[in-house]
């Protein structure tokens, strides 16, 4: 089986000779634990859910005055897209328009890390058909009860999400066809067992179309074979 992964956002881990050679110890010290950077994400992103901060531009008010929808055509969305799946499903996240360049296929089964209230996911589901299947994971329980009703607005039976953390993602192995990201490795503190536990038990990617972070680092340890063009053209 094939795999192809695409992540907009993925950031490698900045190389350090040693825990404090990039800040005094006494801000080593100070610093929060992986752990609470994961409970400070979760907890940001529920109060986006439930509509109590904007997700589109958090506390920064430039770019936010068309709102979520502005936001997204800004990224690389089209008003088609939007138009195709509830205005709940769009609350402005993301930095790119990943399946454009993933390109699903009829029939396979595509693994959204990051799903949120379900934008991708639902972009998805059409191009993969009855035959297929798309599997967002997230690890807030406010964006999965969104998204979980957006897809009961959308009637999509090809649809499933699952509470998780991309670090053990509750997918078996050799399941899935495509995988995407959208912005959303760049939260996860251990980057690394992200990018472990995307690829255990599966195939090697057999093409890339927007995972140009992530193809940088496979190719940093020896994963993948060829280096990844120098900029996405998302980006261009």
């Amino acid at each position: 089986m094939t795999t192809r992964t695409t992540m907009s956002g993925a950031t490698a881990e900045k190389s350090c000779c040693g825990p404090t050679c990039c800040t005094p110890e006494a801000e080593v010290a100070k610093a929060p634990s992986q752990e609470h950077l994961v409970l400070q994400v979760r907890e940001r992103y529920s109060k986006i859910a439930e509509g109590e901060v904007s997700g589109c531009c958090g506390t920064n008010p430039v770019g936010c005055a068309g709102g979520e929808s502005a936001a997204s055509l800004g990224i690389g969305y089209s008003k088609s897209d939007l138009a195709r799946v509830p205005e709940e499903a769009n609350l402005g996240l993301g930095c790119g328009a990943p399946l454009g360049f993933l390109a699903p296929k009829a029939g396979e089964t595509v693994l959204d890390l990051g799903s949120g209230p379900g934008l991708d996911v639902f972009l998805a589901s059409p191009l993969v058909g009855s035959g297929g299947k798309v599997i967002g994971v997230d690890m807030t329980p406010a964006m999965l009860e969104k998204a979980r009703r957006n897809a009961a607005k959308m009637v999509a039976t090809n649809v499933e999400f699952r509470e998780g953390r991309l670090e053990a993602l509750p997918v078996e192995d050799n399941t899935v066809d495509a995988v995407t990201s959208n912005c959303v490795v760049n939260l996860v503190p251990d980057k690394g067992q992200v990018f472990t536990a995307t690829l255990a038990g599966r195939a090697p990617a057999g093409a890339l179309r927007d995972g140009w972070d992530l193809a940088r680092e496979l190719h940093r340890r020896g994963s993948w074979a060829t280096p990844p063009p120098s900029s996405s053209p998302s980006a261009r």
